[in-house]
């Protein structure tokens, strides 16, 4: 009974370990062959990860204990070779945060319902942004509106020193050295 492949059943439940002194998460998979068995989820080191009802896993049998070791969430695979996505799901199973980690270096940092999105990329610069402004543009345009600030009343009028505007438009190009305005 190795190597076999089968879909999760039923949420995970946390128990007792039968042979030691710690919790583990047991699920109930029901296999291709029609066979169901309560299985023990052991994802790698570092991975604290909890699969959910109709994710598929492959169960392996170590020392008397079946163990899944691998799973998948339902749907196609849409990452390229060599990428890699970690998320966390609802519990209708939809993505709701996720961290990709591209081919060329780019990391993504979303929290998906609320469109909070941080992109880190390999050439240094970063877009902060959630859905509909970005950290980029609120800073430009507040740059652009301290530049543009004059006076109201006695004394007469006056703008902003042009010396003051130069340093405020190589602010500007520092801010844009570093960020990006598009996620």
């Amino acid at each position: 009974m190795t190597g076999r492949i089968g879909k999760i059943a039923a949420d995970p439940e946390v128990t007792r370990a039968r042979h030691g002194d710690s919790n583990v998460i047991m699920l109930t998979v029901h296999f291709s062959d029609g066979g169901v068995a309560s299985v023990q989820w052991m994802p790698g080191a570092g991975d604290d990860t909890s699969p959910q009802e109709g994710d598929i896993v492959a169960a392996e049998r170590y020392g008397g204990i079946l163990v899944a070791t691998a799973s998948k969430s339902p749907g196609d695979p849409k990452l390229k070779p060599g990428e890699r996505e970690l998320y966390s799901r609802d519990s209708d199973g939809n993505k709701i945060a996720r961290l990709l980690m591209e081919t060329d270096g780019t990391i993504t940092l979303e929290s998906i319902e609320g469109k909070t999105k941080l992109v880190l990329r390999p050439n240094g610069k970063y877009y902060l942004g959630n859905g509909g402004e970005d950290l980029l543009a609120a800073l430009v345009k507040t740059i652009d509106d301290i530049a543009n600030i004059k006076t109201v009343g006695p004394p007469p009028k006056h703008d902003v020193s042009p010396d003051d505007k130069a340093k405020l438009k190589q602010d500007q190009e520092t801010l844009k050295s570093f960020m990006d305005s598009e996620g």
